[in-house]
């Protein structure tokens, strides 16, 4: 399967996807965890959520412990899939460490686009007496854990890489972090469109289309992306010619 195709069936239908169970062999054998694990659970008070994730990751390598890995969707948890560039950004302990590279004044710019494509639907259940369906309750409870498990781990990333960005700073490294989500949109009835698409496998063709020109028109109008482009010696303007040249031909 794709990665697009797991991320829309994830979107559209989370519950339908069936848990993935895995036989953990390391607990049972001769297995030496990382390091980074031990050196982080003597420090507990340094960084909490380090310490839990290293808590987690430790108690899968105990023999007997768990013999068993069960893998379900994630989507509640981390809807904006960025829990793996935190980690970058914090650990020193993998091949893909973000922060090791700038150590190693192996970068000078780190470029985050965070995508929110979740949408918030008009509910017009103030508009009369009708109590919501159990499954209307249902939905709106979900929403609202993955809106506040949303905006915790946007302002995480802004906190990290503000951090970053004053520890790296003398060395000439700059962090560029934008967002393109449908709160942007400054049309009202453009807004309501987005908003009021289904999350679906499949979208009429108009509807793929004006997102295609929503997000990059959204991206393109971004400050953090207007500096990257200026720092790199480009321009918003000529993008926006190019983007113009092939836009799509249907627009909400």
């Amino acid at each position: 399967m794709s990665i697009s195709k797991a991320v829309a069936a994830s979107a559209a239908v989370p519950c339908v996807l069936a848990g993935i169970v895995l036989r953990n062999y390391d607990c049972q054998a001769d297995f030496t965890p990382p390091g980074w694990i031990e050196a982080v659970l003597q420090h507990s008070n340094s960084n909490p959520r380090l310490w839990e994730k290293a808590r987690q990751a430790d108690s899968y390598t105990r023999p007997g412990a768990r013999p068993y890995i069960h893998l379900l969707d994630g989507g509640v948890v981390d809807n904006l899939g960025l829990e793996p560039v935190l980690w970058s950004l914090d650990s020193e302990d993998s091949p893909w460490s973000v922060r090791n590279m700038l150590l190693e004044k192996r970068v000078k710019k780190v470029v985050i686009i965070v995508v929110n494509a979740s949408c918030k639907p008009e509910r017009l259940w103030d508009k009369g007496v009708d109590r919501p369906t159990v499954t209307e309750m249902l939905d709106v409870s979900i929403q609202a854990i993955m809106e506040s498990k949303t905006l915790e781990v946007r302002a995480r990333l802004n906190e990290v890489c503000g951090q970053l960005q004053k520890e790296f700073a003398p060395d000439g490294v700059k962090f560029y972090v934008t967002e393109v989500s449908f709160d942007q949109i400054a049309s009202t009835s453009a807004q309501r469109y987005f908003n009021g698409l289904p999350t679906d496998l499949q979208l009429p063709q108009k509807a793929v289309e004006a997102l295609r020109l929503v997000g990059g028109r959204l991206l393109l109008e971004s400050e953090a992306y207007q500096e990257l482009l200026t720092d790199l010696g480009g321009s918003a303007v000529s993008l926006e010619l190019e983007w113009r040249a092939g836009k799509p031909k249907h627009q909400p």
